[in-house]
């Protein structure tokens, strides 16, 4: 006995052109916001020169100058996948720059932001990030300046790994800046505890040494000349 095997022709139903327009559009909404996540990724800013800046200290007889920058508005931070802003992190650009002939040695550096009040913070380590970023922010604005209000704080899970090579690649590591050259990075604040303004703030650096091992003079850079620059008013 033979059977005859039937062949089912299974017809998609046809759209027509109001539908085939809204697919084609649907699709390309999709690939555009596939792209745009895509290109949301971490540059790293290369300055030159720190004498560039508003905010910096130049040796003339040590032939070294060092600058910050702080990203202490949103469409500044904006660079970062992290909201540091919104954890009452702010990430100060630290830029050293060499023209001297002897190399300038890092590995020793102490850097310490004094506020107006005398309270001193010095710059959160890796675990201080991770731990800060592993929390949800609350729902703030981010248009203001910092001191921004603290915001409530619930637990959320880990830091992505997105996040975490963010971090990796933008704070400040360099070891030695060589003659002629620029080392720059990033620093990141916690003034989750300080209602202070960085109105009359410095930034004080110490620890750097020549090649021969003699250690530079101190470093200070007030906050005032960014605030200036940038048109902010300082709070009396």
């Amino acid at each position: 006995m033979r059977f005859r095997v039937l062949s089912l022709r299974i017809r998609a139903p046809r759209l027509g052109k109001g539908r085939r327009f809204l697919a084609c559009a649907v699709f390309l909404g999709l690939g555009l916001t596939t792209l745009t996540m895509a290109a949301k990724r971490f540059v790293m800013p290369h300055p030159t020169d720190a004498k560039t800046f508003p905010a910096h200290d130049e040796h003339p007889s040590e032939n070294v100058s060092i600058a910050i920058d702080p990203y202490d508005t949103q469409p500044k931070s904006s660079i970062f996948n992290a909201r540091f802003l919104e954890q009452r992190l702010l990430p100060v650009l630290f830029i050293v720059s060499n023209r001297g002939n002897q190399t300038v040695v890092l590995d020793g550096i102490n850097v310490q932001l004094v506020l107006r009040d005398r309270s001193k913070i010095s710059p959160a380590n890796e675990d201080d990030l991770y731990r800060r970023l592993s929390r949800t922010p609350g729902n703030d604005s981010g248009a203001s300046r910092l001191p921004l209000p603290i915001p409530p704080r619930a637990p959320k899970a880990g830091v992505s790994r997105e996040v975490k090579d963010e971090m990796d690649a933008a704070r400040f590591q360099p070891r030695a800046v060589e003659p002629g050259g620029t080392q720059s990075g990033f620093f990141f604040f916690d003034l989750s505890e300080t209602q202070a303004s960085m109105a009359g703030a410095h930034l004080y650096v110490t620890g750097m040494r020549d090649g021969g091992g003699n250690e530079l003079m101190f470093f200070d850079i007030p906050l005032d000349k960014y605030l200036a620059a940038s048109g902010s008013a300082a709070e009396p």
